[in-house]
């Protein structure tokens, strides 16, 4: 016996590794299956509170859910929403969380090393799952759901029951749901009959008995003894009862009140002796054996005995009688070594210790107990003692046991004590420690010895920071405004059909009076106009049609006339746009939702949608492509709203790393209110009090900053070897530029100058730096967008238009003005209050500005100005006028030096003598013009000789005296 079991032993050890592999994968399965189970029972949970405003969230686009700020409601976040959607509103309503109980069931079974089969369990639920699914929708379809959107049960049950009432009826689904029922019930519990049965009998004895209460009630004619319907039916008469005797309450779900009435009314049934039989001898055997567990039996007569053993064990021992033999407690120092497969038990004589394996019969040898082998460390302590000394006559000093640490957490030294010979210095209870390295004999006594055994220390490849710079981590908390903040303008009214029949059958006719027939017409509905396409017959020239406007509009009875565009480019029809009786407001909300804009916040530079189409269609541009807009328009024709939704765009779409504004505004209250984004969007020179320029000679200033601004930034590029804007920051972002060489990130600066007729009426020079900025700084990310309400040739000049090629014409009053911004006719023609043509790239477009009223600025710049931002404005770099002897007014500056005037000096000798400085006072007293006055102030100030202008305050005057003054003019070269 014993040597077959050491003959097997390295078999056996093979399949203990092959078994313990097997039990990994096992566990990790198991393991992955329960909690995602457990999980997604969590998910389903949730759900029940959660559904309503989950499900609105999950229908928008992830887009709008950013945008709009939304988060599921869900604590198991957007994926339990989405289970939770899915295994209620979409399949089994309620008894959806079924599913995930399931998978749980699964993965417990699955650990527990049962075979992994469909269990009586898991049908059971099963069959719940679809027969309460298909209840509930039969029962309440899709009303009175307070836990999902479908119904009580779910898309599943609702749909299935509707085709049942379809095929079979209402009457034959309540029978297949009854029938449903009570098969799930047999399948759950075997005596599910008996107890209907029971039930039954007690609901038809009921019944006879109030039947004959009431017919003896009734009929007083029919005797009391007499048994119901004569003597025919004495034999079966029940026990007689008194009729005023209250009945015994009997229900055929309460054991306690049903079973003696149904001792008495039959006998028991075989299944149920039975069963008490067994019950009986099983709770015998349990106090018998009660410090002894029962062995697993290796038939099914025996587990029928045996009912706690567990079910699936695939090994039983059994005894040479073939009985199952008792399982012991094994001895804890042996248990690491027994095969996981078989079941260790202890008996009383060796040779009876069979085990039933795949194989058949094998006899197994009891294990001796292995010592605890001490596995080396990184560092180990020899405690070494001479063989002569105190210690010695001390005695032998036994080394301590080590304590084994689990893996990760062992010691990093480990210290055995060796005195005198190893091997009688050793306790014999003691484990003997892992094989020591021999210590050398000249070794001093009491000396420790440490051995270490160190690596270098590498830092792991995924710890390596291989990201690109981003630039939007300067302000990582930064959020874009919702569009909440907007307003939502609908419109009451609508184009409708007989204004629409009306204006076809007025132009059908008066086409045909002046001869001209047409083949079709097609009208296209717009929130302002209604464009009415028609095809004239062969023949007919365009030009007639063209000079038949005037009649049109008589006949129409247009307000403000209408517009022909013969022919419409690309479509070979002729367009007519008459404008709609009610007209319709474009929101900037409805805009700012609209799916061309978020494709183009994905692939555009600065993306701007600024209002609807006459189809309807919202019309957004990239203003890098523009690459500078010139807008021009009467006063009161929508120009701010304009350059309000140019703005708001730009500030729902970018970040304020990405993006700065300069604004110029001679009016004083159009830009105003983006004051408060300072910190955030804006930019201006490091001088300057106010990012908001107001100030003409301030604003000559501010552009000619920008084209020095326009010269570092070409500068960079042409170190980094790149050609625009986009090259180079994608060089700097993947960090091919060093920042000590000055290179650093650049964002896009957008130039707004409202009224620029009156700025170019009070500063001339102007027009030098605009055109310069249109002519060079596209391509280094600084574009311009210039509004005038005067359109003349004076104010938009030739430089200008040539470096203008997109523009923007709200409503004008002359067609000269129409064709000084448009170079065509067609802006005198439109009908007012943000109704505008936009030409790009050659093409004429007829647009409804997006309305953004000042309330809407206010909460959006409210909005970003609470946000964390810099710690002040973009700046520009200061700007230093060169005195050229310009204006012919005070030409002997041509012999001043060359940053300063050639007044300088003398002004400042006065200013420090006189003690009082204005810029009037400069103009009377040197009979010099107001700019040059101006630069002279400008510059004695960034010269520190006065100080800043504080309102109507004169200045402060910073020297007191010559001597210190004559040395500050050394200092600047000036003598």
């Amino acid at each position: 016996m014993a040597s077959k079991n050491s003959s097997s032993s390295s078999p056996n050890r093979r399949q203990g590794v092959e078994r313990s592999n097997g039990d990994s994968f096992r566990w990790v399965g198991g393991l992955v299956l329960l909690f995602g189970g457990l999980f997604a029972i969590a998910s389903v949970l949730f759900s029940f509170v959660s559904w309503d405003v989950d499900q609105s969230i999950l229908q928008k686009t992830a887009e709008e859910r950013e945008l709009l700020g939304n988060e599921v409601e869900n604590l198991c976040g957007e994926l339990g929403a989405r289970i939770g959607r899915m295994l209620v509103d979409n399949s089994f309503g309620v008894f959806g969380i079924l599913i995930p109980v399931m998978v749980t069931l699964i993965g417990l079974r699955i650990i527990r090393q049962r075979p992994l089969l469909v269990n009586h369990s898991i049908l059971s639920l099963f069959l719940v799952l679809i027969l309460g699914s298909l209840t509930l929708g039969f029962a309440f379809g899709k009303n009175w759901s307070l836990c999902c959107s479908t119904g009580w049960g779910g898309a599943f049950g609702i749909e299935t029951a509707a085709w049942l009432h379809g095929h079979i009826g209402v009457f034959g689904t309540l029978i297949l749901l009854l029938g449903g029922w009570i098969l799930t019930g047999v399948f759950i519990n075997r005596n599910f009959i008996n107890k209907v049965n029971r039930a039954g009998n007690v609901m038809v004895d009921r019944g006879e008995r109030i039947v004959e209460t009431v017919r003896r009630r009734v009929s007083g004619r029919v005797v009391e003894d007499e048994p119901l319907g004569g003597d025919a039916f004495r034999d079966t008469e029940p026990a007689a009862q008194e009729p005023d005797d209250p009945m015994p309450e009997r229900s055929g779900a309460g054991p306690s009140s049903e079973g003696p009435q149904i001792a008495e009314s039959e006998p028991p049934a075989a299944e149920d002796v039975d069963a008490a039989v067994l019950r009986a001898a099983v709770q015998r055997e349990v106090r018998r054996g009660e410090s002894e567990p029962v062995a697993p039996a290796a038939n099914p007569a025996g587990r029928a005995m045996h009912p706690d053993m567990p079910e699936d064990d695939p090994f039983v021992e059994l005894a040479p009688d073939g009985t199952p033999l008792a399982a012991s407690h094994p001895d804890p120092a042996s248990a690491e070594s027994v095969d996981e497969e078989f079941t260790e038990v202890d008996l009383p004589h060796s040779e009876n210790r069979v085990v039933m394996g795949r194989g058949g019969l094998v006899e197994l040898e009891r294990p001796a107990v292995r010592q605890a082998v001490v596995q080396e460390g990184p560092f180990t302590e020899i405690l070494v003692e001479g063989a002569s000394g105190e210690d010695r006559s001390a005695g032998v000093r036994p080394a301590a046991p080590v304590h084994r640490e689990p893996a990760g957490e062992r010691p990093v030294f480990e210290e055995f004590s060796v005195s005198g010979n190893q091997e009688e210095g050793l306790a014999a209870d003691a484990p003997q420690p892992a094989a020591v390295q021999p210590v050398p004999e000249k070794t001093a006594e009491g000396v420790v010895v440490t051995v270490e055994a160190r690596e270098a220390q590498l830092v792991d490849e995924g710890r390596i920071s291989t990201e690109s710079y981003d630039p939007l981590k300067d302000l990582v908390n930064y959020r874009k405004p919702p569009v909440t903040l907007l307003e939502d303008y609908v419109s009451d009214s609508e184009v409708s059909d007989e204004e629409i029949f009306e204006n076809k059958t007025k132009i059908e006719e008066t086409l045909k009076n002046f001869g001209i027939p047409i083949q079709r017409i097609k009208a296209t509905v717009g929130p302002t106009v209604t464009l009415y396409e028609i095809v004239q017959k062969q023949g007919v020239k365009i030009a007639k049609i063209q000079g038949l406007q005037n009649d049109i509009a008589q006949s129409l009875k247009a307000e403000s006339g209408i517009r022909i565009i013969a022919p419409i480019p690309g479509r070979g029809t002729i367009g007519i746009e008459v404008p709609n009786r009610n007209k319709q407001v474009v929101s900037m909300y409805s805009a700012l939702r609209s799916k061309r804009f978020f494709d183009q916040v994905q692939r555009a530079e600065l993306p701007v949608v600024i209002g609807r189409t006459i189809q309807n269609e919202n019309f957004v541009f990239d203003l890098t492509k523009m690459p500078h807009l010139l807008v021009a328009g009467a006063t009161g024709q929508g120009k701010s709203v304009g350059l309000n939704a140019i703005i708001t765009s730009l500030l729902y779409s970018k970040h304020p790393a990405q993006l700065k504004f300069v604004m110029i505004d001679p009016k004083m209250v159009e830009f105003s209110l983006y004051a408060k984004i300072e910190r955030h969007f804006l930019a201006k020179m490091e001088s300057e009090d106010e990012a908001i320029i107001t100030d003409p000679k301030k604003a000559v200033y501010t552009l000619n900053s920008l084209c020095v601004e326009m010269d570092n930034r070409l500068e960079l590029c042409k170190k980094a070897g790149t050609r625009n804007i986009v090259e180079y920051n994608e060089k700097f972002t993947s960090r091919r530029l060093n920042p000590m060489h000055g290179h650093r990130f650049l964002p896009y600066i957008v130039v707004v100058i409202d009224e620029f007729a009156d700025l170019i009426m009070t500063a001339k020079e102007v027009e030098t730096p605009v055109t310069r900025l249109a002519q060079k700084a596209r391509a280094i990310g600084i574009h311009l967008i210039i509004a005038t309400q005067r359109p003349s040739v004076d104010v938009i000049t030739g430089k200008i238009k040539a470096n203008f090629p997109a523009r923007i014409a709200f409503r004008v009053m002359q067609m000269i003005d129409s064709r000084t911004i448009l170079d065509r006719p067609g802006a005198d023609q439109l009908i007012g209050r943000g109704d505008m043509l936009i030409s790009k790239d050659g093409e004429l477009t007829r647009i409804q500005c997006a309305l953004v009223e000042t309330k809407e600025v206010e909460r959006i710049v409210d909005y970003i100005s609470k946000q964390q931002g810099y710690t002040s404005a973009y700046t520009l770099p200061d700007y230093t006028p060169e005195s050229n002897g310009e204006g012919g007014l005070g030409s002997e500056e041509a012999s001043a030096p060359v940053k300063y005037d050639s007044l300088f000096a003398e002004i400042a000798r006065d200013v420090v003598s006189g003690g009082q400085i204005s810029t009037s006072m400069i103009q009377r007293n040197y009979e010099v013009g107001f700019n040059r006055a101006g630069r002279i102030m400008m510059q004695l100030e960034r010269a520190g000789i006065v100080g800043r202008q504080q309102g109507a305050k004169p200045r402060d005057i910073l020297y007191h005296d010559l001597p210190s003054l004559e040395t500050k003019l050394q200092e600047l070269g000036l003598f």
